[in-house]
């Protein structure tokens, strides 16, 4: 997670150099990722864990259905 802090930090670092394309063109490659990332955890991780019994907390799972 910290390389999505840092990839974001980046590009607000272009967008305030006044490098607004180079900006937007970032912010859609890491929404990609993000997105990626997410679906990973969706189907992978959070299976695995609940199999475990691992109790899911509900702000996890009411923040999923918040950005879908």
């Amino acid at each position: 997670h910290n390389a999505f802090r840092n990839h974001l930090d980046y590009i607000i670092h272009l967008h305030s150099s006044d490098k607004l394309q180079q900006a937007l063109d970032q912010l859609d490659t890491w929404l990609e990722i993000l997105s990626l990332h997410v679906k990973v955890e969706d189907d992978f991780f959070m299976p695995a864990l609940t199999a475990r019994g691992f109790i899911v907390p509900d702000f996890i799972t009411d923040g999923v259905w918040r950005s879908k």
